[in-house]
């Protein structure tokens, strides 16, 4: 599928205090933002985020429209560079260093 899903999940750990246990289906993520980098190398630059606002309930992003740059229906990414916040312009989706998804609620 083009959503990101929840594999099963793995035996908790000896050091696990807990397992947590979900009994709402499997679990489906939203790309809500990503880090990535500006500048020529590692050296020199910075990293920024770009991240969208969604809606509530909230949507889900296909991937593929996100990597192509095509129609969502979460609203626009916005660039978070430094102490600027402005409407990103050209989204890099597929430079991210850092993904960041949301569990879809159930519904």
């Amino acid at each position: 599928t083009p959503y990101v899903e929840e594999e099963e999940e793995a035996a908790p750990s000896a050091s696990a205090s807990a397992a947590v246990t979900r009994d709402d289906g499997p679990g489906i993520y939203e790309l809500v933002g990503f880090v990535s980098h500006v500048g020529a190398n590692t050296a020199c630059g910075h990293y920024v985020c770009h991240a969208r606002r969604t809606e509530s309930p909230p949507m889900l992003v296909h991937v593929q429209d996100a990597l192509s740059g095509g129609a969502s229906t979460l609203g626009p990414w916005l660039l978070f560079n430094d102490e600027k916040v402005a409407l990103s312009q050209e989204t890099p989706v597929d430079r991210g260093y850092v993904y960041l998804y949301r569990r879809r609620a159930s519904s």
